[in-house]
């Protein structure tokens, strides 16, 4: 019995042990599924969401029960029959409800199981303005509703974690399309009032990109509402959409239906009035059957009016049968008689909320207050409203107490006033259609006083005004919005980023310009560097270059003669775009960075610099900007070949990917990936799409506007040469077999010409009109009619033709030849075939382009930099000189784009100066001996090396450099000096064996020369200069020499069985005592005279150590990049791009207060730190 008890109780035990491990398996299983979804959330949140855009939000009312109910039903037959069209447009006018039925149709898909996804677009708010957010909104709502939708989309986060910021084509495709295509979820996504979107091009970019790929999505629909705008209607007509789309025009449905939902929901609103407002004992019914018939009439098939109505009756501080009454019988019954639409009614409401009041400064704050908040760029807010016109917010909430009607004013001094509808704007600014000047807004006034607002707040500003620690950088401070919104403010916010906006759109003339001008300049002689510290913090600098870029147009139109306002804004917009890439990542330095290394005649400069700052001294400071406005940043190795379109720069790389630049702010805007490497691109001046030749036998199109591929060509022959026409309606393929063939930019030939023999080299070029084709090659250029299939007119030229360009004012041909005593111009007028040839290019041509205005060739050689020549002065001058000039092209604005081996893509200004000349000769190499006061050069074009002293940069010494029969060009290695002991210690190579050098300064032989067997890695100068120690590294050990100063001779040496990877840096504490650092240890060496009976032949006594940086002074080095200059982990210093020749070599850190660097010319800075 014992044993079958125990048998029992163990089989329990067993069993209650395995329903805890299942338990526990379970938990475990809960656990890791908790822990998958938190990182699937937390790869999710870089889709960046505008969490606010969906139906959930509730921003909009759902139509009232039995209202819109034929409308509704249409759209549901739509949504539930798989064979009807992917996109259905709800077209509707303003007025007529189409985002309360997208919010219905919404809500009830949602409960049908059918809704995907929604994004509902505002006008009123940035981020649901902006067509970048709608796809990866989308993706995130797919991805919190669809589990498989989320497993696709987080494999494209972690393969690309930045496609959120891609281009609408490739965030459709990775982010909606492929998930979708892949699971198979089919689904209705809603996007209302696309419409209300920023979105320039003639074509909805939205709807371009799909057209394109909807049809992959068959069991995906799209419902869109939208005004009729020319650009929604373009898109919907685009040939790839329009078959696919049902279009219902709202504001077409027959009155009559129309007249019965707005009776329907006049009567159901009102209804409830009377309900909650019983304690007035309105009279039932109430409405009448009368009054409604009139409401509804008087609304006229617009529900924006119906709803206005009902709002402006229902108003808490009234009596509704009151308000009801002066509706329907209004004191002035002739009042906008015959009049139709709303505007009677805005009239009415404004008049009704002023009654009584004949006070004209009442008037004047009303117009000040509506004025702001209509015409605000983004909605603002009670507090900020009042900050911006310097009044108090109780102020405002009295003004705009009885407009409930018209605005929506929230109960917190802190939220968004917001406009119901777009037509009350638009009233108020129309004097035909807002006959009381009591109401009117003056619209170049209204914003003139916004902007005069926006420019004091700016001026209110104070250097680092969210008190950041030095040094930090934007992304390190942690919830940075917050902060801004407590130190800077919401009012203040707003004014950085809108003043110029409100500038624009300001009178050019009387005291509102004058106000204007005085405002300006006082800004950018005071506060201006503030501004622009707010909006590196805000992460909208971009917006600095469009602000001085609208202060500028705005300038051409009044009168500057009495002031420098625009002087000092371009000194700003050059600081702006020279230091981009550093404000952008680090606001503090503007201050320890970009002041400092600023030229010295700046306007701003002698004015504008921090006590904080790290740099002390800058030599080689230079005078002027220069030449080049801005650096993109790129890697030049990797580019393969670019071009110009518009106010874009199109740069194709060796990773296959095109990546397109917007030259006003030097930003990266869109990138194109293809599978082939590009190497030739043409597109039309307007930019609007861009023709691709590839490695391979394929020519691809694309949409800019969108990043899509229209078209591609794939040819028999591999394409060497493309161009394109003027307006971008052919291009033109030379291919390797000798044909030229023209298309259509539909794809359709439109005729094969044939040129034999062709020149491996032949180009091609447009001409005006537009079917006329230039096709040079050997010493022959024709001139051929495309759409005729003839040559025009055909030239010879002596020299071999290597380039052809053709300018539309000049109507002239320019065509470079190759010589063997250098390259020629011969320009061609392609009418008569006379010829001139351009005298003094020099050199072998690497490119060349005419300017914007053809008033100048800009010719780029090789080694010898860029250069132009000017028509009028029949003048050379130099655009940028050195290095080997790759690309050049003139932009819209008349800057100068040129890419070269060595400084990448920059961008020229049109000034003929340059920054100062160096003061010293071209470097070719640089480094700093006796910890940072003795800089050692070693000069492009002369035959010895120099010892400056880094205090004055005067010469100490020069080491003339051996050049004989067996070691040509023998540069010695310098390898310690003494400020103190004026000494310097070198050594030349000499066969097999090293000659070690030691000699005084200013003498012109050594003192003495011993040979020894190898270079050392590390040399050092006891503090009297009585002893010199070496460090030579063999492959496993490193041997440490001592030596007598006086005569070299060998006194004492230790061989230790370590190699040091690293030279290291020897530092005397005494004559006898020295030490050296090696990664985490510090090496002590002592000289011990007393153990040996030779005195003079001491013995090393060796002790290795734990060493850490903390323990010794902070040292400033380089990072990686060559970018920053680092102490520990904070970046203290920037380094602009082009200080450094290259990250092999070229620069020299020293000591913990000295930064040497040599630039791509050879010219030589310091920048010396503070302590």
């Amino acid at each position: 019995m014992s044993m079958q008890q125990n048998i029992y109780g163990n089989t329990r035990k067993n069993s209650e042990g395995i329903q805890n491990v299942y338990e526990n398996t379970e938990k475990i299983s809960e656990d890791t599924q908790n822990i998958t979804d938190i990182m699937d959330l937390e790869l999710l949140s870089k889709l960046y969401p505008v969490h606010d855009a969906g139906y959930q939000a509730g921003h909009h009312d759902t139509c009232l029960p039995g209202t819109r109910e034929s409308v509704l039903d249409g759209i549901m037959r739509w949504a539930g029959n798989p064979q009807d069209r992917h996109i259905f447009w709800l077209n509707g006018v303003a007025g007529t409800g189409k985002s309360t039925i997208a919010q219905t149709f919404s809500e009830i898909a949602a409960e049908a199981g059918t809704f995907g996804a929604s994004f509902f677009c505002s006008r009123d708010y940035l981020d649901r303005k902006e067509l970048k957010n709608i796809f990866p909104t989308l993706a995130y709502q797919l991805a919190c509703r669809y589990p498989a939708f989320r497993g696709q989309v987080t494999r494209v986060l972690k393969r690309d974690p930045s496609v959120a910021r891609n281009s609408l084509m490739y965030q459709f495709k990775d982010l909606i399309v492929n998930p979708l295509t892949s699971t198979n979820i089919p689904c209705v996504i809603v996007v209302d009032a696309l419409d209300e979107c920023a979105d320039n091009e003639p074509a909805s970019a939205i709807l371009s990109v799909l057209g394109r790929y909807v049809k992959n999505l068959p069991s995906v629909k799209f419902f869109i509402t939208g005004r009729p705008e020319p650009r929604i209607r373009s898109g919907f007509r685009l040939p790839l959409l329009e078959p696919i789309t049902q279009i219902f025009l709202l504001h077409e449905v027959e009155l009559s239906s129309v007249d019965e939902d707005i009776r329907l929901y006049l009567q159901e609103k009102l209804t409830a009035v009377a309900k909650r407002r019983s304690h007035l004992n309105i009279s039932h019914p109430w409405p009448c059957d009368h009054d409604l018939t009139f409401l509804t009439k008087k609304s006229s098939g617009l529900f924006i009016f119906a709803s206005t109505l009902a709002r402006f009756i229902e108003s808490e501080h009234h009596e509704p049968n009151e308000r009801l009454q002066l509706i329907i019988n209004p004191p002035d019954r002739t009042l906008h008689e015959g009049r139709a639409g709303i505007d009677p009614l805005y009239t009415q409401v404004l008049q009704l909320a002023f009654s009584g009041i004949t006070e004209a400064a009442v008037f004047t704050n009303l117009r000040k207050v509506l004025g702001t908040v209509i015409l605000a760029f983004n909605p603002l807010s009670r507090d900020q409203v009042a900050k911006l016109l310097d009044v108090s917010t109780p102020l405002i909430a009295t003004t705009l107490r009885h407009l409930h009607s018209v605005l929506l004013v929230p109960d917190e001094d802190s939220k968004e006033i917001r406009v119901f509808h777009k037509s009350f704007p638009d009233f108020l600014q129309d004097y035909s259609r807002c006959p009381d000047p009591k109401f009117l807004i003056d619209t170049h006034s209204h914003h003139g006083d916004i902007a005069l607002s926006c420019l004091e707040l700016l001026k209110r500003l104070k250097p680092n005004p969210c008190d950041l620690p030095d040094y930090v950088m934007n992304r390190d401070v942690p919830n940075l919005p917050e902060l801004l919104e407590d130190k800077v403010g919401g009012a203040t916010r707003y004014a950085c980023g809108y003043w110029a906006m409100h500038l624009r759109s300001s009178p050019t003339t009387g005291h509102y310009a004058v106000q204007l001008i005085a405002s300006a300049t006082e800004l950018f002689n005071t506060n201006v560097i503030q501004w622009i510290e707010v909006m590196s913090l805000e992460n909208r600098l971009e917006s600095v270059v469009h602000s001085i870029n609208n202060l500028f147009q705005w300038c051409g139109m009044v009168d500057l003669s009495t002031s420098n306002l625009h002087n000092i804004a371009e000194d700003y917009l050059r600081f702006t775009k020279n230091f981009f890439p550093l404000i952008q990542q680090s606001a503090p330095h503007i201050y320890h960075s970009a002041l400092p290394l600023s030229p010295r005649s700046s306007t701003f400069h002698p004015v504008i610099l921090w006590e904080k700052t790290p740099i002390a001294e800058f030599y080689g400071r230079p005078e002027t900007w220069g030449p080049v406005v801005q650096t993109i940043q790129g890697d030049p190795s990797s580019f393969t070949c670019m071009t110009t379109l518009g106010h874009w720069i199109a740069v194709a790389c060796t990773d296959a990917v095109v990546r397109i630049y917007d030259t006003v702010t030097g930003a990266l805007r869109l990138s194109l990936r293809s599978i082939d490497p590009v190497k030739a691109m043409r597109g039309p001046s307007d930019g609007s799409t861009l023709f691709c030749a590839h490695q391979e036998n394929l020519v691809t199109l694309w949409d800019i506007q969108t990043g899509g591929l229209i078209h591609s060509f794939t040819l028999m022959d591999e394409v060497q040469d493309i161009a394109v026409s003027l307006k971008g309606r052919y291009l033109a393929c030379r291919l390797s077999n000798g044909f030229v063939k023209v298309w259509g930019v539909v794809g359709e030939v439109l005729v094969d010409v044939a040129i034999q023999p062709v020149s491996p080299g032949a180009r091609l070029c447009w001409l005006e009109p537009e079917e006329r084709l230039v096709i040079a090659g050997g010493t022959s250029a024709a001139i051929w009619n495309i759409v005729a299939g003839e040559i025009l007119r055909s030239f010879t030229t002596v020299n071999t033709i290597s380039g052809v360009l053709y300018s539309q004012e000049l109507n002239r041909l320019a065509v470079t030849t190759e010589a063997p005593s250098g390259d020629t111009v011969v320009f061609i007028d392609p009418q008569t075939g006379t010829s001139s040839v351009l005298s003094g290019v020099q050199g072998k041509l690497s490119c060349f382009a005419f300017s914007r205005t053809s008033e100048e060739l800009m010719c780029g050689t090789r080694g010898h930099g860029l250069k132009a020549f000017s028509f009028s002065t029949r003048r050379w001058r130099c655009l940028k000189p050195s290095d080997t000039t790759t690309f050049v092209s003139s932009l819209p604005n008349g800057t100068i784009a040129a890419a070269s081996v060595r400084s990448g893509i920059q961008l020229l200004g049109l000034d003929d100066g340059h920054a100062s000349p160096p003061e010293l000769a071209p470097t070719r190499d640089v480094w700093i001996l006796d910890q940072g006061r003795i800089i050692v050069i070693v000069p492009i074009t002369r035959h010895h090396i120099e010892l400056l002293e880094t205090s004055s940069m005067s010469q100490l010494s020069a080491i003339p450099i051996q050049d004989t029969p067996t070691i040509p060009a023998n540069i010695p290695t310098v390898l310690s000096a003494s400020l103190e002991n004026r000494v310097v210690v070198y050594c030349f190579k000499a066969g097999e064996n090293v000659h070690l050098h030691l000699r005084k300064f200013g003498y012109t032989l050594p003192k003495w020369i011993v040979k020894i067997n190898r270079l050392p890695s590390a040399c050092g100068i006891s503090p009297t200069g009585t002893r010199l120690v070496t460090f030579h590294n063999a492959e496993r050990a490193t041997r440490i020499s001592v030596r007598d100063a006086k005569n070299g001779q060998l006194q004492a040496e230790l061989l230790v069985n370590q190699a040091y990877s690293l030279p290291p840096d020897i530092t005397f504490d005494s004559e006898t005592r020295f030490y050296s650092l090696h990664g985490p240890y510090r090496v002590s060496y002592d000289l011990d005279f007393s153990s040996r009976a030779d005195t003079t032949r001491p013995v090393i006594h060796h002790e290795r150590q734990p060493w850490t940086a903390e323990s010794s002074q902070r040292q400033r080095d380089v990072d990686s990049s060559h970018e920053w200059v680092v102490s520990g982990s904070e970046r203290i210093c920037w380094i602009p791009p082009g200080y450094i020749r290259s990250t092999q070599g070229g620069y020299c850190w020293a000591g913990s207060d000295t930064l040497v660097t040599v630039d791509e010319d050879g010219t030589l800075r310091m920048l010396t730190f503070r302590s």
